[in-house]
């Protein structure tokens, strides 16, 4: 067998684990999420701000956040593309996604 025939075994050993981890993540992300709405809703009602359990302590916090709205600016400012290019940052970005065959 060659390095090449090995690398590639050992590519899709990976890519089957990468995407069995990503499952994962999604269906522990999923379970979480519903526990968190679940004790954001009873501190809404009750008051509580933490909830205490054997092992972890869930803090409740409220908090106002702002966002820029950059597409309602360029168009009060009814700036064009070429103005718009002169302030816009541009960097390479590399992403493995898998999906299930």
């Amino acid at each position: 067998m060659n390095t090449n025939t090995n690398t590639a075994q050992v590519a899709v050993s990976n890519v089957d684990r990468l995407g069995f981890l990503n499952e994962q993540i999604k269906l522990l992300t999923d379970e979480a999420e519903t526990i968190k709405n679940e004790l954001k809703a009873e501190a809404s009602l009750s008051g509580v701000k933490a909830f205490v359990g054997s092992m972890f302590v869930a803090t409740y916090t409220e908090s106002n956040r702002g966002t820029f709205d950059h597409k309602k600016l360029i168009s009060d400012l009814r700036l064009n593309e070429a103005q718009v290019k002169a302030y816009t940052k541009v960097c390479a970005v590399y992403t493995i996604k898998t999906s299930q065959l």
